[in-house]
């Protein structure tokens, strides 16, 4: 079986509409422990925004969190990945175009996968496999193992 995308998404994606100022929408993440929300409007997907993102604009002195909405600062390049597919190929999609997190739909919103998720799938699998390193192994500096 190929890991897809439906085994490792975010299942209950939280949405917010364009006119959220920045410092709402930060606030927000940070309230509920959210790092991607998707913007929606008229139940229109116009694309996600991540703490990566406004950590971006909020780098800038002169960038006003009050006044500035999260539709000003959510890209408009929309990806967006089925549950059945795959995650290697979503993985792929994430790092081609530049994207932390990915929608997820079919005929509406599913949820939402990001580099996090991805990410705890790949530590998850890395750890069975040490465990399973026989116990003479011993580790390089690179931190493989030379049996």
């Amino acid at each position: 079986m190929r890991p897809e995308v439906r085994h490792f998404m975010n299942r209950d994606p939280v949405t917010i509409t364009s006119d959220y100022t920045v410092r709402d929408t930060a606030q927000m993440m940070i309230d509920f422990g959210l790092e991607t929300l998707i913007v929606t409007e008229d139940d229109e997907i116009l694309g996600a925004v991540t703490y990566r993102d406004l950590l971006e604009y909020l780098m800038y002195p002169t960038f006003n969190p009050d006044t500035v909405t999260v539709g000003e600062i959510t890209d408009e390049e929309i990806t967006l990945v089925r549950p059945t597919t795959s995650l290697s190929d979503c993985a792929e999609i994430m790092l081609e175009t530049d994207k932390a997190a990915l929608p997820v739909v079919d005929s509406e919103l599913r949820g939402y996968i990001s580099y996090t998720d991805i990410l705890k799938l790949v530590y998850r699998i890395s750890n069975v496999e040490a465990d399973e390193v026989e116990p003479e192994a011993k580790p390089f500096d690179t931190g493989y193992y030379i049996i």
